[in-house]
């Protein structure tokens, strides 16, 4: 599975902001149990400290990807009531189009290279590409973005303009991302009724959704003879995590956690598994993916470059990490940080 080449989605689109959207539920959660058995709001803030500096230290170990600091890479690195995200959201969108960037066009959002015939050859990201060049340095920032697969030339320029997916700017909108899962947290807590909690869950997919929908459409213009012939004000962009992705994204979780807590919790037809063994050790299974899942049996270079030996790939990886997390769910074995 890939990720799509600039504006739309894939499915592979739809995990890191689904993990973003999950862990704030999972804070809003965690922290009332933590508070109900009497522990101080300081120790509890202690631990969330230590536990932050422990994955920013697995994710530079993982994610880092180099031998020398020179080419270090710092984004991909996530550090994680109203009125502050909602700023945050401000700030994002105020940097994103009204930022003068150099021999570019102010608000630029696209992925450079041969796009727009070739107009704004070194624009890719627009703001977002340029602040992480000035503040983190090119050497720092991944090499090997999507779009390179489609607006660049690999002949006369192998690597591009380096941009980095999880950026500065694209950190912004991923904390909002956080915010809107603590929202959908507290409708468990807020609300006793499993009704309630379904209906607000549901109004809250409405609302993001249609905002999220306006604005990826807003300004798209099509053309029977011609396609596309101009593009949306804020497009669905997982590159550049925009505003309407993030909104679409958590609009479309608001509706899957309110239909897993309906057949789940509600109705009792299903218990979560084999989802919830993964679930348990995440930590353990993503680091030994990092290690070990771009190698066989989890994955090869195909022999016969056909969509079912591809499926077969996408099929097997997540297949085998199942049963090695069950197995060491069967065993109480169980990896947290």
């Amino acid at each position: 599975m890939e990720h799509v080449p600039w504006n739309g989605l894939t499915l592979a689109d739809l995990v890191m902001p689904w993990f973003l959207f999950m862990s704030g539920v999972s804070i809003r959660i965690a922290l009332l149990s933590r508070i109900k058995r009497g522990v101080s709001k300081t120790e509890i803030s202690y631990e969330i400290l230590v536990r932050s500096v422990k994955l920013i230290g697995l994710g530079m170990i993982t994610i880092g990807g180099n031998e020398s600091w020179e080419y270090f890479r710092f984004p991909g690195l996530y550090f994680p009531e109203h009125l502050i995200n909602w700023c945050i959201l401000g700030t994002f969108l105020s940097v994103t189009y009204l930022l003068p960037v150099p021999n570019c066009p102010t608000g630029y959002t696209g992925p450079g290279g041969l796009s727009e015939n070739g107009k704004y050859y070194d624009c890719i990201g627009g703001a977002a590409g340029y602040i992480d060049r000035k503040l983190l340095g090119e050497k720092h920032l991944y090499n090997w973005p999507t779009a390179y697969n489609v607006y660049y030339r690999f002949d006369d320029e192998p690597n591009g303009i380096p941009y980095d997916p999880e950026g500065i700017l694209g950190t912004l909108t991923s904390i909002f991302m956080v915010y809107l899962g603590l929202q959908a947290g507290k409708c468990f807590d807020i609300f006793k009724e499993p009704k309630k909690i379904i209906i607000h869950l549901l109004g809250l997919a409405f609302v993001y959704g249609i905002a999220g929908m306006l604005l990826a459409t807003i300004g798209l213009e099509y053309d029977e003879r011609y396609g596309k012939i101009a593009e949306a004000i804020v497009p669905i962009n997982k590159n550049l995590w925009s505003v309407s992705f993030v909104f679409v994204l958590s609009s479309m979780a608001f509706l899957l956690l309110a239909f897993l807590y309906f057949i789940i919790d509600v109705r009792d037809w299903w218990d979560g598994a084999p989802c919830y063994f993964v679930g348990m050790n995440s930590i353990l299974i993503y680091l030994l993916h990092i290690i070990a899942g771009y190698r066989i049996p989890f994955t090869w270079n195909p022999k016969y470059q056909s969509h079912s030996e591809e499926m077969l790939m996408a099929f097997m990886g997540p297949f085998l990490w199942t049963i090695y997390a069950y197995w060491c769910y069967d065993r109480k074995f169980f990896v947290s940080v």
